[in-house]
């Protein structure tokens, strides 16, 4: 870029940041999990310090569509079929789109 005259300077990947950035290691920034579907994982811790409580990551993110039954038929007081025909209907997942596995075993 510079070659050709456009003001340009090296960026930090995002990859580079999480594996090689000295102050965010130093704060534990990214905390390393075991995911049931990912594998190993960096996730990134909060970005704050609290003095009084400890504030930290403690459980990965949950993936797409992991808790829709829990929180349809636990929150939402929908029963198992209607939970169940709301996926087939595409109103909870689109048609078009298989479900993942983990979405399976959660409506078994």
């Amino acid at each position: 870029c510079q070659a050709a005259g456009v003001k340009a300077m090296p960026v930090q990947s995002s990859q580079d940041r999480v594996d090689n950035d000295p102050q965010l290691e130093a704060r534990g920034m990214y905390t390393p999990m075991d995911h049931r579907v990912l594998g190993q994982h960096k996730y990134q811790n909060v970005p704050f310090r609290l003095s009084n409580s400890e504030a930290s990551v403690h459980r990965p993110a949950p993936l797409i569509g992991q808790h829709t039954r829990q929180v349809m038929e636990g929150l939402m007081g929908l029963g198992r079929d209607e939970v169940l025909e709301a996926y087939e209907d595409g109103t909870l997942w689109p048609v078009d789109v298989p479900k993942y596995p983990y979405v399976e075993e959660a409506l078994a």
